[in-house]
């Protein structure tokens, strides 16, 4: 039976962390880890974290230089076939997502489903929804960094995350997973609510993001590099612009609502 990880990286998060370790807790299917590095937390995560502690929570409390090198620490620690990455104040859409992931994980490299991104008012604002059927660089900026679910060996094949990217080091990782010729599988089903406004999508951190993003772009794409950041800039335009035309997302927060008011 496969064995799943899910990492949770928190520093500071004492009104959602308990929300994220109370959808793993709830998942049906029990074959899993659930990582946390918490970046000494001084707010009260770190004693909500221990209250909640048991079997398949390991907590590790210790000092980080940002949220990649916390993502590393919890790779290191992993013990799962597989590793996802669920953040604090994230949640599973679903009782049943691992599940269904460990129904199509057999013969399978990496397995990506959709996104729901939501704000503070418990509403969505964003939907990521990208048909794959392969890996490839040219259609990498299509892959869901946190819907993935990757086996451990390819990090030992590719490296982990290059903290010298302080923003956009899940870009880079992507690129770098998207050279080889890994199994893919695309589940259509929404996998994962995700609390918008986090590092890569803050006003304060754009132009840094930026800059991370054209250096990382030039180093795979070189001057091509132009063209396909405008197919990524665009991409996201485009699933805003149908999301706020389209009727089929009341559905989706009728059942983010549900989901939130469980945990």
């Amino acid at each position: 039976m496969t064995k799943f990880t899910i990492i949770t990286v928190v520093k500071n998060n004492v009104f959602e962390i308990e929300k994220t370790i109370n959808s793993l807790k709830n998942q049906k299917f029990k074959n899993f880890e659930h990582i946390i590095v918490d970046a000494n937390s001084r707010d009260g995560t770190s004693e909500i974290i221990q209250r909640k502690i048991n079997s398949k929570i390991k907590h590790y409390r210790e000092k980080d230089s940002g949220i990649y090198d916390a993502i590393n620490k919890g790779i290191k620690y992993s013990k799962g076939d597989y590793i996802g990455l669920l953040h604090a104040g994230d949640f599973f859409s679903s009782n049943y997502v691992l599940s269904l992931i460990n129904k199509v994980s057999k013969n399978n490299d990496i397995l990506i489903g959709n996104v729901c991104y939501f704000n503070k008012r418990i509403n969505i604002v964003r939907y990521w929804k990208k048909c794959l059927l392969k890996l490839s660089l040219i259609n990498s900026y299509k892959i869901p960094h946190t819907g993935m679910f990757i086996k451990k060996k390819i990090f030992k094949e590719i490296g982990n995350y290059n903290i010298k990217y302080k923003i956009s080091s899940d870009t880079d990782f992507i690129l770098r997973l998207s050279k080889k010729n890994y199994r893919l599988f695309y589940m259509n089903k929404n996998l994962i609510f995700m609390k918008n406004g986090g590092i890569s999508s803050s006003y304060k951190s754009l132009l840094s993001k930026v800059r991370e993003d054209i250096i990382i772009y030039f180093k795979f794409f070189h001057f091509a590099f132009i063209v396909m950041y405008f197919l990524k800039i665009f991409s996201k335009v485009f699933d805003f612009i149908i999301f706020n035309k389209s009727k089929f997302f009341k559905n989706i927060n009728i059942n983010l609502k549900k989901e939130y008011k469980k945990l």
